[in-house]
């Protein structure tokens, strides 16, 4: 009796720690807004153009529970690839809104955009905004709106 209880709680707890489900892959209209977890990947309509968000390596914005002298950006890493090619990965650094939004100006050494065969993708904004701390967030939370534009 003891080993089943020993091997039945030893299976609960291996089970819990299994690997989570990728989420599945976005179709998007080039024009339209589309947000990404780590390791998601979009499909632009009418285009060959896939891209995946690699993750959040750094997140430097000010939580929203505590005062700080200055904020600062958070940085995007995707991977961009077509049917037949692989573009590469690229760094894309913003700062954001207490609400995750991407402000409209341009700031000097950061860039929330890319080009790429007449397309500009862009990064409309980051979530969760830290509240107390960013290491609060955890890699696999993070969602990332874009947008593709023509």
């Amino acid at each position: 009796m003891k080993k089943m209880v020993v091997s039945v709680l030893f299976s609960m707890i291996f089970s819990a720690c299994g690997t989570a489900t990728p989420l599945p892959p976005v179709t998007t209209d080039v024009g339209a807004d589309f947000t990404l977890a780590p390791g998601q990947s979009a499909a632009l309509n009418g285009t060959d153009i896939e891209l995946t968000l690699i993750g959040v390596p750094g997140d430097e914005r000010c939580p929203l529970l505590i005062e700080c002298a200055m904020s600062g950006p958070v940085t995007i890493m995707i991977a961009v690839k077509s049917v037949s090619n692989f573009f590469g990965e690229f760094q894309l650094t913003t700062f954001t809104d207490t609400n995750g939004s991407v402000p409209p100006m341009e700031f000097e050494g950061v860039s929330p955009r890319f080009e790429l065969n007449g397309y500009s993708i862009r990064v409309v904004s980051v979530l969760p905004f830290p509240r107390q701390s960013v290491d609060e967030i955890r890699d696999e939370d993070y969602r990332v709106t874009f947008e593709a534009a023509k």
